[in-house]
């Protein structure tokens, strides 16, 4: 079927097709987004979790020092740098995303913060954008922030 060759009719109806599947991909329901809140939710289970197997980790690397400073200490002083820009990314992030909310659902600064579950306008994908990126072309300012962030913690 994919390798015959089609007349110019057929290509501009798979090309219709095509089109067609990118917009209703582009216009998301609220329930498929209720699922993406969902997979948040079990991601920042899974961050809890991960954060009491990180503290063991870094106290073995606290009882290891106390055994063997001069064989431990290169590796200690490397896990305690990425330590401290795991901490500073994640803040960052978690701000990011408190932001972002707040700027989806129209929220003033002092206002309470809602869950994400509770948001209103989870199905705004114009705010978010144009708070992430530049209105022409999308580069130039938080995405491009947090790209940057995300890269110079993958060099260290």
């Amino acid at each position: 079927m994919a390798g015959q060759k089609l007349s110019p009719r057929q290509k501009m109806i798979g090309m219709m097709y095509l089109v067609l599947t990118a917009l209703l991909a582009l216009n998301v329901s609220k329930e498929i987004i209720n699922a993406f809140v969902t997979i948040n939710d079990s991601l920042e289970v899974t961050v809890k979790n991960l954060s009491g197997k990180n503290a063991q980790a870094y106290s073995a690397f606290d009882e290891q020092m106390r055994n063997d400073r001069t064989k431990t200490e290169p590796y200690f002083n490397k896990a305690q740098v990425v330590k401290k820009q795991c901490e500073d990314l994640d803040k960052y992030v978690a701000a990011l995303k408190v932001e972002l909310i707040r700027v989806t659902d129209k929220m003033e600064a002092t206002d309470k913060m809602v869950p994400l579950n509770e948001m209103k306008a989870k199905d705004d994908y114009d705010n978010p954008t144009y708070y992430c990126g530049d209105k022409q072309d999308g580069r130039g300012h938080k995405a491009t922030e947090l790209k940057i962030k995300l890269s110079h913690l993958r060099r260290t």
